[in-house]
């Protein structure tokens, strides 16, 4: 049975997220997609029971080198014991830890961990498919040569903010309905990411206002120079639902 996965998608519980998670359930079934899983930065966001749509619990560790995706979670990550920008290896095994897989997210939209490095940590797969990396010309062709070099499956999906950007790329199952069935299909390498239909989003497509964009701004300032964080905090969930700070 063909089974279309969006692997990577933030709800509003992230800073920089747009939508709710029932906002994101709505468009992923207009949108044929059969499951999503719900990868907020540095949080486990507790998901709806949901019957035509599998919801994959996940996160995103933002790890001293970069993002990692850990997906198809049995239980939340302890971030109080796994603290901020955890080294690479601790990300991964408290994903391991915690039942899931770890995916290296857009390893070259930055470039943070050379090869070797990402061979010897443990990995379980690579993103080789994200809608965001397609802004930066050339990155998903080096994530999908590397997950070759590395003989690790690949992942797709849309790196979505906002429902807009749900499905830019996707990840294509051909398994048995049901979200063990999909883990095991992506451990054995038996799925294809890719990009998606035309029809849904990619990139950075949710809207943008004068406003919006003038908090960015200054979340983006205030969090760089760590001055006034809870003033930024609260810009941020001000214009929660157009552009909250995009970091």
């Amino acid at each position: 049975m063909k089974l279309l996965a969006d692997l990577h998608v933030h709800s509003r519980a992230s800073l920089d997220g747009r939508s709710s998670v029932e906002a994101l359930i709505e468009t992923a079934r207009t949108r044929g997609l059969s499951a999503i899983t719900v990868s907020d930065h540095d949080l486990c966001t507790p998901l709806p029971d949901c019957k035509d749509l599998f919801l994959i619990p996940g996160v995103e560790i933002t790890s001293a080198n970069g993002h990692i995706l850990g997906l198809f979670l049995d239980a939340p990550i302890d971030f109080a014991a796994l603290g901020k920008f955890p080294p690479p290896a601790q990300a991964i095994a408290a994903i391991h830890a915690s039942g899931g897989l770890a995916v290296l997210a857009h390893p070259f939209a930055p470039h943070k961990l050379a090869p070797e490095e990402i061979a010897r940590l443990g990995f379980d797969a690579i993103e080789t498919a994200n809608a965001r990396a397609m802004l930066k010309p050339g990155a998903n062709e080096k994530a999908r040569l590397l997950s070759q070099e590395l003989s690790l499956p690949g992942t797709g999906g849309s790196d979505a903010h906002c429902a807009k950007e749900l499905g830019g790329c996707v990840t294509e199952f051909s398994c048995e309905p049901s979200p063990a069935a999909l883990k095991e299909a992506l451990k054995a390498g038996a799925a294809a990411p890719s990009r998606s239909a035309p029809a849904n989003g990619s990139g950075r497509d949710c809207p943008k206002s004068a406003a919006s964009k003038a908090a960015a701004r200054f979340c983006r300032a205030a969090r760089r120079f760590a001055i006034l964080p809870r003033a930024s905090r609260a810009m941020c969930f001000t214009y929660k639902g157009e552009l909250p700070c995009p970091l």
